[in-house]
């Protein structure tokens, strides 16, 4: 049977994931569930007759059909079905079941892992954006004048900003959790 499909806007920063996974599951309640996740636009399939539960998986390290497809199967085995990938994040989901909710990540250290690897990627992209940025601000000073930024320039330290403010955040839930593994 072919289901409607609805596109849905979203935008979400990586240090954000439970966030995402709480609109998916949102979205399911209401009958509208994932088939497709493309930057700042998301594919949903109209069934009211079914709700879901999402997770999201970062995993930029797996390569290779083969490598990929054990990777989807130890999470078939776990009971989770694969919806889509985006970059390295991939989409799982299994149906809802009222008072529970299933983790892909079921113990601390797995967890501290999963956010040490998005930290990883959002400090090499910071400390690259930030060399950028402080080379291009040079260019602003010319015999001793300073000139105003142009909004590229704005954007720039936006974003620059933005990356910082994820990688302490996730430091934090790392720190949180080595904390609760040490008690």
């Amino acid at each position: 049977m072919q289901h409607a499909t609805v596109k849905k806007f979203s935008w979400w920063l990586a240090w954000q994931h439970e966030r995402e996974e709480r609109w998916l599951g949102d979205l399911s309640r209401q009958g509208l569930h994932l088939t497709r996740s493309l930057p700042f636009v998301s594919t949903f399939a109209l069934d009211p007759s079914v709700r879901f539960v999402y997770r999201l998986d970062y995993q930029p390290d797996i390569s290779g059909q083969k490598r990929f497809q054990e990777y989807l199967d130890m999470y078939a085995d776990a009971g989770w079905e694969y919806q889509c990938s985006l970059n390295a994040w991939h989409y799982f989901r299994r149906p809802w079941q009222p008072g529970v909710e299933p983790e892909l990540y079921t113990d601390r250290a797995s967890l501290a892992q999963l956010y040490t690897r998005i930290q990883r990627v959002l400090g090499v992209v910071g400390l690259a954006n930030l060399v950028i940025f402080v080379a291009n601000l040079s260019n602003f000073h010319r015999m001793g004048e300073l000139r105003i930024p142009d909004p590229f320039m704005a954007v720039h330290l936006v974003l620059v900003c933005l990356l910082g403010y994820g990688f302490l955040r996730l430091q934090n839930r790392v720190r949180a959790l080595n904390r609760g593994m040490d008690q």
